[in-house]
């Protein structure tokens, strides 16, 4: 199933679909409050927000809801469910997922952190070899561009780790129905080797989206209405085209 084809298929499951709109309200609700806390933080005092821990604990919270809706979607997909609700929405707040969920997300976190490394080694490079006069040394030239190189590399490192551990929560899922017990890191691993050779289709299908995202800020995000069902159903759509050959049990 090629990108046009996936979104298209993703556009008549949501079509006849009942209840898609209860199971997104709340994912929706949420982006919509997270992206105006964003704006009043960038333009507004930063007295305005009380606690700066607050927007990470919307995005937390969101986080849970949206793989919530992801997972059903991927039900909905796999012709598992024929309606959905909105106590779907909640499905990773259960006990079974919970803990798990955490422990993935701070793991992909930390991972894609140490990937991460070279940018703030880059960064730090520059910024101590800037001359402050208008002279600058041959040494500084090259502590520069080293710095310059390091951060790039490690954003392509940070941008290629995330797409090969997008698909962690759609695995950790097919573990749980299997009744399978692995650690975050070998979900990871699982997700990597899904993701071999599929990394760029990923980008390609979420770069395709890219016209819905410019008009957010002309509809004052209304457009998560229709978007947010959308997007997460070409997702899971994408994850159940992967090919999974390989047993995750090993």
């Amino acid at each position: 199933m090629n990108r046009k084809e996936l979104k298209q298929t993703a556009k008549q499951l949501l079509k006849s679909l009942d209840g898609k709109y209860q199971l997104f309200l709340i994912p929706i609700l949420l982006t919509l409050f997270s992206g105006g806390l964003s704006i009043q933080q960038a333009f507004m005092d930063d007295k305005v927000v009380s606690a700066t821990a607050f927007p990470w604990v919307i995005q937390l919270i969101l986080a849970f809801f949206s793989v919530s809706a992801s997972i059903t979607m991927l039900d909905v997909v796999r012709f598992k469910k024929r309606q959905v609700e909105m106590a779907d929405s909640t499905r990773t707040f259960s006990t079974l997922w919970f803990k798990k969920l955490i422990f993935l997300f701070i793991v992909r976190f930390l991972m894609i952190t140490l990937w991460s490394l070279p940018i703030g080694i880059g960064m730090l490079l520059v910024v101590l070899n800037v001359p402050s006069t208008s002279t600058i040394t041959n040494q500084e030239v090259w502590l520069i561009l080293i710095g310059v190189i390091l951060y790039l590399v490690g954003l392509v490192l940070s941008i290629i780790k995330t797409y090969s551990y997008s698909q962690a929560e759609f695995v950790l899922y097919d573990l749980l129905e299997a009744g399978q017990n692995q650690s975050s890191l070998k979900i990871l691993k699982e997700s990597t080797r899904l993701m071999k050779g599929q990394k760029f289709k990923l980008f390609a299908l979420e770069f395709s989206f890219i016209g819905w995202y410019l008009l957010i800020p002309f509809t004052l995000g209304l457009i998560f209405i229709y978007l947010l069902p959308y997007l997460y159903t070409s997702r899971a759509l994408f994850y159940n085209q992967l090919p999974k050959t390989q047993d995750t049990s090993q």
